[in-house]
C-alpha cells in the first residue's frame, strides 16, 4: 500500500504512437482466423493481436463475447481461448456451446471434448493467413449434466486434443481450473 515516489518520479506520459506496440480491445480490428456452422448460426473465432497479447472473440449473428486477457504463449501446442453459449440449448436440459483456441501449425486435427462428454473433432485452421499457428471452433448442443467438476454453466469444455496428419497426439489442454489442486 505504500506510494514509491521514485517509480512515480521515473514515469512518462507518452502519445499513443510512442506505445511498444498497438493498444488493444477493438473488435473492428480483429481478424476472422476459424468459423463453424452451429445450431442455425455461423459462428466466428476472431482475434486482435499486438506484440505477445491477445484479445479475442467468439461472434455470431446474435451477439459476441470475449476479452483481453490473454498473453500468447509462442510454445503452446494447443488452448483454449473463447467462447460462447446459450442457457438454455436447442433442447430442454442442454446447454448450447461454442468454444475456441489456438493450435501448432503440424496439427492436422482438433478433437475438443465437452462438459458432457460429447466429442467433435474440427480442421484447424487460419482463414486470415497471417499467423503461424492454426486456429479451432467447434459448437455442440451438450447436456446441463457435467462429467467435470464444474457445471457446465461455468465450464464447458473438459480437455481438447491436438492430433498430426498421422493421428499422432500433439498436445492436450484442459481449463486450469479443471486440474486438481497440487495442495
Amino acid at each position: 500500500g505504500e506510494i514509491d515516489e521514485a517509480a512515480l518520479a521515473g514515469l512518462q506520459v507518452v502519445g499513443e504512437a510512442d506505445l511498444p506496440f498497438e493498444p488493444l480491445g477493438d473488435l473492428d480490428d480483429a481478424v476472422v482466423v476459424a468459423q463453424t456452422e452451429f445450431a442455425g448460426n455461423t459462428y466466428r473465432f476472431e482475434i486482435e493481436r499486438s506484440g505477445r497479447y491477445q484479445c479475442d472473440w467468439v461472434s455470431s449473428e446474435v451477439g459476441s463475447g470475449g476479452g483481453c486477457a490473454g498473453r500468447v504463449d509462442p510454445d503452446a501446442v494447443i488452448t483454449i481461448d473463447g467462447s460462447a453459449g446459450t442457457d438454455p440449448g436447442s433442447r430442454p436440459g442442454t446447454v448450447d456451446a461454442v468454444r475456441s483456441g489456438s493450435v501448432t501449425a503440424a496439427a492436422a486435427v482438433v478433437e475438443v471434448e465437452f462438459a458432457d462428454g460429447t466429442i467433435v473433432r474440427v480442421e484447424p485452421t487460419d482463414l486470415s493467413g497471417a499467423f503461424e499457428e492454426r486456429f479451432w471452433i467447434a459448437g455442440a448442443t451438450i447436456s446441463n449434466e457435467s462429467q467435470t467438476r464444474l457445471p457446465v454453466s461455468e465450464e464447458t469444455v473438459a480437455a481438447v486434443r491436438a492430433y498430426d496428419a498421422a493421428g499422432n497426439l500433439l498436445g492436450t489442454a484442459v481449463p486450469p481450473w479443471l486440474l486438481p489442486d497440487d495442495g
